[in-house]
């Protein structure tokens, strides 16, 4: 993800650079394309609860779909550590849910997060895939 410099850097990390102007960045380049789908993620917690965020990503193999990846796994890192959960179900491009099945899989970039969530919810950690239309 593209980070963005914020128009008042903290003089104590000049460096910094907040995750909500990278977002806004990225959503903005969706947009600006004309080539953006939605995308659902939504998160199940204990007792059937749902909760979810919904958003647009790059269609696969247009022009900014490499960035969806990161966008998206991040995106679904936050959501889990601010909000938990011990199902994922990705709601947009089967390209896009098969990358995060993977992503919080054993052996994936994700996967301490995903035996962490595992371990509250004291159940396995799933990701699944579905039409946006058909997400929770």
């Amino acid at each position: 993800m593209k980070l963005v410099e914020p128009k008042l850097p903290p003089p104590l990390e000049p460096e910094f650079r907040p995750a909500v102007l990278a977002n806004r960045a990225f959503l903005a380049e969706v947009e600006a394309s004309g080539q953006g789908v939605p995308l659902v993620i939504a998160l199940e917690r204990g007792g059937g609860q749902i909760t979810r965020y919904d958003t647009r990503v790059f269609a696969p193999g247009t022009p900014g779909a490499e960035d969806n990846y990161d966008y998206v796994s991040r995106l679904i890192k936050i959501l889990l550590w601010a909000r938990g959960g011990r199902r994922v179900v990705v709601g947009g491009p089967a390209e896009i849910g098969q990358q995060m099945q993977q992503a919080f899989a054993p052996g994936g970039e994700y996967e301490f997060d995903a035996k962490f969530m595992g371990g509250v919810y004291e159940q396995p950690f799933t990701v699944e895939c579905s039409p946006a239309e058909e997400a929770p």
